[in-house]
This record gives C-alpha cells, sequence and structure tokens, in this order.
C-alpha cells in the first residue's frame, strides 16, 4: 500500500462502538458461569456447557488481544484489567503477550526480532530426522503444538532478559506471571478442598484444548507462505505489511461473532490498533483504494485451509522454521519455502 493511502484511510475518525466489546466480555463472563452450572446436570446439558465455554474462551483470547492494543478503552486501567481477567482465563500472560505481540506487530515477518518467529525457530529449527517425524505425526492429528510452543514461551519470556529493554518491566511482567501462578494454585485448592477438582479438570482441559486447536486454526493461514525477512532487515511500516500477511475469507456468523473479524489479518496489520468492529469499515476502504493489497479475495477461510494443508507436510509450508534438520553428521535437509 503506498504511504498517502494508508495515511487518508487512517486520518478518518471511525465509530467508537466500545460498547460492543463490553458487552461480548459480560456475556462471556455469564456464560462461563452457566456452563460450570450446566456441567453438573444430564448429558445433553453438559454437552451445551461446552460449548458457551469454547465460545467463552475463544471470545476472551480476541478480546485480550484487543486488550494488547489498547482498543478496548482509552483508560489505561480498564483496558489492562479486562486483559488480565481474560489473560488469566485463557492461561496466557497478558503483559508478556502484550510485549511479545506489538513487537509482532512492529516486526512482522523478521527471523529474529519478532518474538513468535524466534520462538519457533529456537524450537524446530534443528531436529533429527525422527523428531521431524514426530512433528508431522503431530500437524495431521491436528495436536495444537505451535499454540502450546508459543503458550509455554510467553510464560518464560519475562524471565528471558535479552528480549526486554527495560528492566522494569521485565520485573513487572514476572510479578503478574507469579499472581497468576498464585490465583491458579488458590483456585485449585479451593476445588480440592470442596471435591471439585475432578470434575473442573474434565470440564475445563477439553474446552481448553480446544480453543488451543482454533488458535492454531485461525492464526496459521495469516503469515503462512508469505516472504521471511532477513536478519539484517529493518522493521516493514505498517502501509507495507500487506507482503507478509494474509486474509481469510469471512464467513457469514463464524468469523463476525465468533473470531470478531480476525479473519481480516491484512486490514489489522495496516492498522494494528483499530478495534475488532472497525476492521470490515477499513477493509473496504483497502479494498476500493488499493485492492492489490488484499489478498483474501482468492485467500481460503480458515477451515479450507487447514484441511487442505494438514494433507501437506508442514516442513513444505513452514520451511524457514525446520530449515537446519540435522543428525549426527550434520545437516540432511534445506527446506526453501517460508512460513
Amino acid at each position: 500500500m503506498k504511504k498517502e493511502i494508508w495515511q487518508n484511510i487512517k486520518k478518518n475518525q471511525l465509530n467508537n462502538k466500545a460498547y460492543l466489546t463490553y458487552l461480548i466480555f459480560l456475556i462471556d463472563i455469564i456464560l462461563i458461569c452457566a456452563s460450570w452450572e450446566l456441567s453438573f446436570k444430564t448429558v445433553l446439558f453438559t454437552i451445551i456447557s461446552k460449548i458457551f465455554l469454547v465460545l467463552s474462551l475463544v471470545h476472551l483470547y480476541l478480546i485480550m488481544h484487543e486488550a494488547s492494543h489498547s482498543a478496548i478503552s482509552s483508560n489505561k486501567f480498564i483496558n489492562d484489567l479486562i486483559g488480565h481477567i481474560c489473560g488469566w482465563i485463557v492461561i496466557m500472560p497478558y503483559l508478556a503477550r502484550t510485549h511479545s505481540h506489538l513487537l509482532h506487530h512492529t516486526w512482522t515477518g523478521h527471523p529474529v526480532r519478532d518474538p513468535a518467529n524466534k520462538r519457533m525457530i529456537e524450537k524446530f529449527s534443528v531436529m533429527t530426522p525422527k523428531q521431524a517425524q514426530k512433528l508431522e505425526f503431530i500437524w495431521r492429528n491436528w495436536i495444537p503444538a505451535i499454540v502450546l510452543n508459543d503458550r509455554i514461551g510467553l510464560w518464560k519470556s519475562p524471565f528471558n532478559k535479552s528480549m526486554f529493554t527495560s528492566q522494569s518491566k521485565s520485573q513487572t511482567e514476572i510479578i503478574f506471571n507469579y499472581t497468576y501462578l498464585f490465583l491458579y494454585i488458590s483456585l485449585l485448592c479451593i476445588l480440592y478442598l470442596n471435591n471439585q477438582l475432578i470434575h473442573f479438570i474434565n470440564w475445563f482441559l477439553p474446552a481448553f484444548l480446544i480453543l488451543a486447536i482454533i488458535e492454531e486454526l485461525v492464526n496459521l493461514p495469516h503469515h503462512a507462505e508469505t516472504p521471511l525477512l532477513k536478519t539484517q532487515d529493518k522493521a516493514l511500516p505498517y502501509w507495507e505489511q500487506g507482503i507478509v500477511t494474509h486474509s481469510c475469507k469471512t464467513i457469514p456468523v463464524w468469523s463476525k461473532f465468533i473470531l470478531l473479524n480476525f479473519n481480516l489479518h491484512t486490514a489489522h496489520h495496516f492498522f494494528p490498533n483499530a478495534a475488532w468492529y472497525d476492521l470490515p469499515i477499513i477493509h473496504e476502504k483497502i479494498e476500493s483504494t488499493s485492492p492489490d493489497d488484499l489478498t483474501d479475495r482468492k485467500y481460503l477461510n480458515e477451515l479450507k485451509w487447514s484441511l487442505i494443508n494438514r494433507k501437506r507436510s508442514l516442513l513444505s509450508i513452514m520451511g524457514h522454521y525446520f530449515d537446519k534438520i540435522q543428525t549426527n553428521s550434520g545437516v540432511v535437509s534445506k527446506q526453501n519455502s517460508s512460513f
């Protein structure tokens, strides 16, 4: 996108509909409470309970994403409070996630300075052929190892001081990580003392794993098989990030009410601080002024992308993460495709 077009779109004030985010957040909290109550009833109600819980977890993950961009409220306390509540429920440290995610937007497509890329490359860049086979098994069977690896990386990242420019910021994130853990332990102790720990695990764990699968489902297509920058490259300005970002086609109900327009990922990278309800407006403006910067018109929706690509080798889709598969005698394979 040309800088002038980007600036022109950015200048136009968008409608503030923050009440929509507050409403969804409130409904999700109510649904979680209802899900817990229904989980003690008949099989039918238990199934409904699972649906409520998965829907709420997906929404809270996305609302936390909104909070990481300060897109919920101009009041930092309210914005971060909602972010922390969402992060605690979906087991993702909000401050560490925000720090990592904002770096992702600044350094999208960079192999080192984009923390998500860095975590992936460090984890998977050197594997034996046997490890590569295990990874392919995980990929083909929809086991969300990529998402879980990223989750673990976020919990560990505040302790990795090389990723932080501010020592005080790192300490704050460590404090909040420990606070989250304290609250988790407290909750588990209360459940144990009330003989509900096993029931809670059976209620929450399957829904959390489904959340992880959905996270992988909706995140992977956004940067799959786009160019990977070189280590020495500078950060791309927002108006050029279309070259390293894909969108997915909009599906009625699913895209707007479940994913909160998260599928419009190119528009999000062009304007990362825009709220979810403004992304369709931005998308339309880009489509009318700079249509070549949108790939979603010819790109698949998330489910079709996954159904097609689960049949492919993960190494062929995300080659730059796996381009140094090694044995005792050295490198045996180098993949040239990029994620």
